[in-house]
């Protein structure tokens, strides 16, 4: 019983280290902040954005380099980055040729219901055409449904940062990248789909 439970700890511990503890002690520090400035003022909203930060921004998206650690982490990593850019591009393209009924128009006017289905049915083609390369171990009915979760994840992360871009009121979040954006504005799909695709694999394969 107890022995099961420390050992079990203590694997885990070994597997994911830093990785979990790290986000624990940012948040923490970022907590401690203004008791040491002795402020109180403005506070939660400053407070709730850094830890958005560190949780949304940080977090989320060191899953994506956390698969390398993985058996075959190479080929998840290189699935994970097709799959999201397929989703994207596919998503795009069929949303300009038969894109009618906006998904979301108050946040993402250029999104549409058609656009998210064909991003979802390329993406799912696409996993099954890089399945014996990348992931030949991952059987095809997970594999269809990981497609699934990255394709659906994709569109819910892009709508998520929409709305604190219309919050803040800009379009893009920087113009680092000239014609579309900032960093932000081109991983922002990755960002939620990430930690999915992450504990899916590690919960069915690992």
């Amino acid at each position: 019983g107890r022995i099961q439970l420390y050992a079990r700890a203590d694997q885990l511990g070994e597997k994911y280290g830093l990785f979990v503890v790290l986000p624990v002690y940012a948040i923490l520090a970022i907590l401690l902040v203004p008791v040491v400035r002795g402020r109180a003022e403005g506070m939660l909203q400053k407070l709730s954005l850094a830890i958005v930060g560190v949780v949304y921004f940080a977090f989320f998206l060191s899953h994506a380099g956390y698969l390398v650690n993985f058996p075959g982490g190479t080929g998840l990593v290189l699935l994970l980055a097709s799959l999201v850019a397929c989703n994207d591009v596919a998503a795009f393209v069929t949303g300009r040729l038969l894109g009618r009924r906006k998904l979301r128009p108050d946040l993402s006017p250029g999104k549409t219901l058609e656009g998210a289905l064909g991003g979802l049915a390329a993406t799912m083609l696409v996993a099954w055409g890089l399945q014996p390369i990348l992931v030949p171990w991952y059987g095809l009915t997970h594999l269809l449904i990981v497609a699934a979760i990255v394709s659906v994840a994709g569109v819910v992360g892009d709508l998520a940062l929409s709305t604190i871009k219309r919050d803040l009121g800009i379009k893009d979040w920087s113009d680092a990248i000239p014609g579309h954006g900032g960093v932000l504005d081109r991983t922002n799909s990755l960002i939620l789909a990430a930690p999915l695709f992450f504990h899916y694999t590690r919960f069915f394969f690992l």
